[in-house]
């Protein structure tokens, strides 16, 4: 009962995170409308199951990406208080830059699936 109640426990955390930034966090709420429309595209497209199930990998992976990035600001803003401090902003910078390269990544297999469907 005891490791029931701590995987329950250990959920219930996770969903009060996907919960926060869901209402507080305007760049996880912009990554999940374009996946919707992503998702939409592709069901109008007609796309296999197989390309489908990319284009949900890579949604995931950036999103998965840009939760993670969300974490690190928060971290970083609570542990410099606000205050500027080069290495608080060059580790926000990298953060970000890891969301942008699976972006692009991302955008890159979407063309190449798409293209098959469209051209």
């Amino acid at each position: 009962m005891k490791l029931i109640r701590g995987i329950i426990e250990k959920f219930s955390y996770a969903f009060s995170g996907l919960i926060y930034l869901l209402k507080y966090d305007r760049s996880i709420q912009t990554q999940l409308v374009i996946s919707l429309i992503v998702i939409m595209a592709a069901r109008i497209a007609d796309v296999d199951m197989y390309d489908f199930l990319l284009i949900i990998k890579w949604i995931t992976l950036v999103v998965a990406s840009e939760f993670v990035n969300s974490a690190i600001e928060h971290l970083a803003d609570y542990v410099s208080d606000k205050e500027h401090h080069i290495l608080i902003k060059r580790t926000k910078d990298i953060s970000s830059a890891a969301v942008l390269i699976m972006s692009i990544g991302a955008a890159i297999n979407g063309i190449i699936i798409f293209s098959k469907y469209l051209f």
